[in-house]
C-alpha cells in the first residue's frame, strides 16, 4: 500500500517523520520539508514504517550530498540537509523526545566538515572502509570529508598500505586514526585468527598494535581548558576537539554556579571534565572510573590537577555512593546511559545534576524515571555534524 506523506520532523534515530491518518510514519532517507510517495510496509501501534518510492517534492533545505560514499556508508545520514536546517531539525527532534516546550540552544561546530579527530576503519580483502549502515558489510572509501585534515592524510596512507600489502587485511581487522590536533596515532587491532608472522606496518610515524607501542609516540595530548590531558591508544576522548572545549566550559560553569561543597563525577574517563571542574569549583571532587586504560590515564593526568581530586577505581554500578557525600553530581556515561546508577545517585539528593549524553532516547528514558528534580536547562553541542547524533547536556535541580 502506498501513501503520499509530508515529512515534518525527524525521529530520534534520524528517520523522516510524518503524519498518517491518526498515526505517524517513519521513512529512512527523508528529511523535514520533503513530500514523497511511500510504500507502507508494516505498522506497530500507530506508527507505520515506510519505504521511499519517489520524492514528489524535495525539501527546500535539501542539497546534493557532499560525499560520494554517504548513501552507502550511512555515517553522515543527514548531510543532504543544509547545516542550519539540520541543526533546527535535530533540536526540534530532541525537544519532542525529551518533552521540552521549546527546542534547546544548539552550539554549532567551528569545524564542518573536517571535524572528526577519531575515525575507525575496517580492513578486509585488501580494502579499507566503514560498515554499511545496519550491516557488517564494508563500504570501501577513498576519503572521509568528516575527518580532520591530518586524519584524512593518514587515511590515505592506510588505504595505500592495505591495497599494496595482502598481509595487512589478513593480519589486522581495524585501525583507529586518532588525532590530538597535532599528530595522528594509528591504533591497529590484530585479528584473532591472524596468520603467523608480522605484517609490515603502515608508513606512519606513530603506530600502536593492540594498545601497545609498535612505533613512535602513541600518546595523544589533548588541550582542554588550559590543561594538556594524555590519552593512550585505547582511551576514549571526544571526536570533535573544538566542540569538546565548548562543552566542557559549559558543564563546568553549570556545576560551579551553585557553589557546591563537594562534587561527585561518575564515568570520569581520562579527566576531560575532572581537571577543569576541580579548578573551577575549588572544593573536593571524587572521580569514579572503571579499571582500564582510561583510569590509568586519569591517574596520570590528575598530577596536573588544580584542587583536591580523589580518583576511585570502580565500576560505577558497584560504587558505594554513600562513601563520599556530595551536593553536585556530574556524569558522562557511555552510549547505553547510566541505568540504575542514576537513580541510586539521586537517592543522596544532590542539589544539582549535570548529565552529559550522546544518546538522547536513552537519556529521555532515564529522565522519565527521575522524581524530585526538574530540568532547568538543556544545551546541545554539535559534536557530530551532518548526522542526527548530538551531545546533550541536561541540568537537573532538586525541587
Amino acid at each position: 500500500m502506498n501513501a503520499e506523506v509530508n515529512i515534518d520532523g525527524l525521529w530520534p534515530d534520524g528517520a523522516g517523520a510524518g503524519r498518517l491518518g491518526d498515526g505517524s510514519v517513519r521513512v529512512d532517507g527523508l528529511v523535514p520539508g520533503d513530500r514523497a510517495t511511500v510504500r507502507l510496509e508494516h505498522q506497530r501501534g500507530k506508527v507505520w514504517r515506510g519505504v521511499l518510492e519517489s520524492l514528489t517534492a524535495p525539501s527546500p533545505a535539501r542539497r546534493a550530498s557532499p560525499c560520494p560514499w554517504s548513501a552507502s556508508c550511512g555515517g553522515c545520514d543527514l548531510d543532504v540537509l543544509s547545516p542550519d536546517a539540520r541543526r533546527d531539525a535535530v533540536a526540534s527532534s530532541v525537544a519532542r523526545t525529551l518533552g521540552l516546550a521549546d527546542p534547546p540552544v544548539f552550539v554549532p561546530s567551528p569545524r564542518d566538515p573536517g571535524h572528526r579527530a577519531r575515525v575507525t576503519l575496517e580492513l578486509r580483502d585488501g580494502h579499507v572502509g566503514f560498515h554499511r549502515a545496519g550491516t557488517t558489510e564494508i563500504v570501501p572509501v577513498g576519503a572521509c570529508r568528516a575527518a580532520r585534515p591530518e586524519v584524512e592524510a593518514a587515511l590515505q596512507v592506510v588505504a595505500r598500505w592495505v591495497a599494496s600489502d595482502p598481509a595487512a587485511s589478513t593480519s589486522f581487522s581495524s585501525v583507529e586514526l586518532r588525532s590530538d590536533g597535532a599528530h595522528v596515532v594509528a591504533a591497529l587491532t590484530r585479528r584473532a585468527d591472524a596468520p603467523r608472522g608480522v605484517a609490515a606496518l603502515p608508513d606512519l610515524p606513530d603506530v600502536a598494535v593492540g594498545g601497545r607501542v609498535a612505533r613512535g609516540d602513541t600518546t595523544s595530548r589533548l588541550e582542554v581548558e588550559g590543561f594538556v590531558l594524555e590519552a593512550g591508544p585505547e582511551s576514549f576522548y571526544q571526536v570533535n576537539l573544538e566542540v569538546n572545549q565548548r562543552m566542557v566550559a559549559w558543564v563546568v560553569a553549570q556545576a560551579a554556579e551553585v557553589k557546591p561543597e563537594r562534587v561527585l563525577e561518575l564515568y570520569a574517563g581520562i579527566g576531560n571534565l575532572t581537571l577543569p571542574l576541580a579548578r573551577a569549583v575549588g572544593v573536593p571532587v571524587v572521580a569514579v572510573e572503571i579499571a582500564g586504560p582510561s583510569m590509568r590515564d586519569l591517574r596520570l593526568n590528575l598530577k596536573k590537577a588544580v584542587g583536591a581530586v580523589e580518583a576511585v577505581t570502580c565500576d560505577v554500578g558497584r560504587y558505594d555512593l554513600r562513601a563520599n557525600p556530595y551536593d553536585v553530581l556530574v556524569l558522562d556515561p557511555p552510549r547505553a546511559g547510566a541505568g540504575p546508577a542514576l537513580a541510586r545517585a539521586l537517592e543522596q539528593r544532590p542539589r544539582r545534576v549535570v548529565y552529559v549524553s550522546c544518546n538522547v532516547p536513552a537519556l529521555a528514558t532515564e529522565l522519565s524515571r527521575v522524581r524530585g528534580y526538574r530540568v532547568t536547562d538543556v544545551r546541545l553541542f554539535d559534536m557530530f555534524p551532518d548526522t542526527h547524533h548530538v551531545e546533550a547536556v541536561v541540568v537537573l535541580d532538586r525541587c
